[in-house]
């Protein structure tokens, strides 16, 4: 199964913040996945943190065709089977870079939308 990925919307905001893991940039994106009955839309926000390592951390809202989610925690490196979506890699929400691995955490709502928590790293 091919994941067709559409970037809707896409802000990164230049002003940095310390944090105590690195400098973190906060950053805000919208976009959808094609699932097997529609497209999923994913609102996310997270920082973009910069240490001896590089990450991104977020927090996504899924609405639309949820349809076929499973609730769970997924290890990409680099990619990983989630269901409905397939074997997918992870890119950034923050400059489109791909992940080397990833940890993406699925919550059902219980209202038809899913919360999606990830940490991508990048090398």
């Amino acid at each position: 199964m091919v994941v067709t990925v559409v970037l809707l919307a896409f802000a990164a905001f230049p002003a940095t913040v310390s944090a105590s893991s690195g400098v973190a940039t906060p950053f805000k994106a919208a976009f959808s996945a094609a699932t097997p009955d529609g497209f999923a839309d994913f609102t996310c926000s997270g920082a973009h943190i910069v240490n001896k390592t590089v990450k991104d951390s977020e927090t996504c809202l899924i609405t639309g065709d949820t349809n076929g989610f499973v609730a769970g925690t997924y290890f990409g490196n680099p990619t990983a089977d989630i269901p409905p979506l397939g074997v997918v890699p992870w890119f950034s929400d923050f400059n489109s870079e791909q992940a080397s691995r990833f940890i993406a955490t699925f919550v059902d709502n219980g209202d038809g939308t899913w919360t999606m928590y990830i940490v991508a790293y990048y090398t």
